[in-house]
């Protein structure tokens, strides 16, 4: 009947335990639920041009120290933070907290490497390290499956991230404990 439902949250109580019933519809309909959330995304750019941030990192340059401009204050302000978070447990554990709530991760792809995808190793890698952040413990993908990815997608992580997902679910449907290279050809076909 359904094999994908969308399901749409606004961030409030109500929508959030909507998402329990939502969930019990899919289960019964054998269908995946994608919630998405529509926020307001503030960029790196975007937050370098608040004023107000710009006059306190003026403060802050120093051709002595080799500070040379605003830019360079909030660079190095940034990697202050990210050197307490990553030597302060206690911190860390505060970051992913406020990030498991309400985190919004923004990235970009370095100029000139827009097209440029990753290598088998590091595939097999990035998949690896993507199911151990899930929690998992054993390989549920066949060396196979994580090259039919990496061919797939050619190197590009959103083409993969799409490929192993849908891999998954196929091999779940079939009720298989390893996602094989037939299942990312399934996937693909349901993709692109």
């Amino acid at each position: 009947m359904y094999r994908t439902l969308l399901y749409p949250v606004d961030g409030s109580e109500l929508s959030r335990a909507a998402l329990a019933h939502v969930s019990e519809f899919a289960r019964a309909a054998g269908a995946t639920v994608i919630v998405v959330q529509a926020v307001e995304i503030v960029t790196e750019a975007d937050a370098m041009t608040v004023p107000e941030r710009r006059v306190e990192a003026e403060a802050f340059v120093d051709a002595a120290k080799g500070v040379e401009s605003a830019d360079e204050a909030l660079a190095g302000a940034r990697d202050i933070i990210a050197e307490i978070i990553n030597e302060d447990t206690q911190a860390r554990a505060i970051v992913r907290s406020l990030f498991a709530r309400q985190g919004i991760i923004y990235a970009k792809v370095a100029k000139g490497k827009e097209t440029e995808g990753l290598k088998y190793k590091d595939m097999a890698a990035y998949i690896q390290h993507h199911l151990k952040i899930a929690g998992g413990k054993n390989q549920l993908f066949a060396d196979e499956a994580v090259l039919a990815i990496h061919q797939g997608s050619g190197g590009l992580l959103r083409r993969a991230n799409l490929l192993a997902k849908g891999a998954l679910v196929a091999a779940a449907n079939e009720k298989c404990q390893i996602v094989s290279p037939e299942h990312v050809r399934m996937a693909s076909t349901e993709i692109m």
